[in-house]
Order: C-alpha cells, then structure tokens, then sequence
C-alpha cells in the first residue's frame, strides 16, 4: 500500500470530525465538545411551549454546566469584576444571542437554559441542528438559538 501525506492511495481520506459545541474565551481551559462528550454530562429533561402553544419535551445539559467545564466564573467565583461576563451563543447560520453570567447562574437564577439535542426522545431535526438553546423563562423565543456551534465567554471588565 502507497501513502502519501498521511493517506493511502486509492482510498477515500476520514474527514474530521468537527466539534458539536466549541466552548472558549475568557475560561480557564477552552473546549471543542464532541456529541459523546456533551452526552457524559449531567442531562436535563423539560417541557416547553413553543410557538403556537405546541408542547414539546427537550433533553439536553444545562448551560451552567457546560460552561462550568471549561472553567468559568460561577458559584462563589461569581462575584467583583466577574459579574460583568457575558455568555455568546452563536450558530451555524451566524445568529447570535446574549446572556449575562448571572442570568445563567442557579446561585442567582431559578432561569432555566439548556443546550438540548434531543426533542420528544429524538434527534433535533436538521432545520433546528444537533444542538439548541431553549430558555425557558423568556417571552419570546429569540433567545431559542438553533444549530448552535459555540459558546464564547467574554469579561467586560479585566
């Protein structure tokens, strides 16, 4: 068998395996989360109404603890100059929402923010991605990003 740079001839080459969710920024350890790591996470099932009244049952992991992984500022951590961090989700069509860290934080909140791939026991569809934030508390559904690919911690004051 002939190899050049890295692949054999004759046969077609792996395509990488992008990551489903990049979690970076102003963290101690930046991440790239493949679907197997984000389903080694403490998961979270709620119900939710979506336009138009349907109901639906999403799975997935809490904001919080994916942003905990990867070492952001919550808990005791979130005090002084932290409480000016900011959370960016953004998605695979560059739509982008805001969050402020303590809106995310339970030591703050009772607001409810998940990172969910699964709707009523299935994959997303593929119009929503393999990943969508749903936030329970918020009136509208803007916030609802869909294909979400990263999440990017920011502090507003150093």
């Amino acid at each position: 068998m002939v190899v050049v740079a890295g692949c054999a001839i004759g046969k077609t080459p792996r395509p990488a395996v992008s990551p489903a969710l990049i979690v970076d920024g102003a963290v101690d350890h930046p991440l790239k989360l493949q679907a197997d790591d984000l389903l080694k996470m403490l998961r979270t099932t709620v119900q939710a109404t979506e336009h138009h009244g349907v109901q639906a049952t999403y799975k997935g992991v809490l904001l919080p603890e994916i942003l905990k992984a990867p070492g952001a500022p919550l808990g005791e951590r979130l005090r002084g100059r932290a409480l000016a961090t900011s959370v960016v989700a953004s998605a695979q069509d560059r739509y982008q929402v805001l969050f402020v860290l303590p809106e995310l934080d339970p030591s703050f909140t009772d607001q409810t923010v998940l990172v969910a791939g699964r709707i009523n026991g299935k994959p997303l569809p593929d119009v929503q991605g393999l990943l969508r934030i749903i936030a329970l508390h918020e009136k509208r559904a803007a916030k609802w990003i869909r294909m979400v690919q990263a999440i990017k911690v920011h502090r507003l004051v150093e």
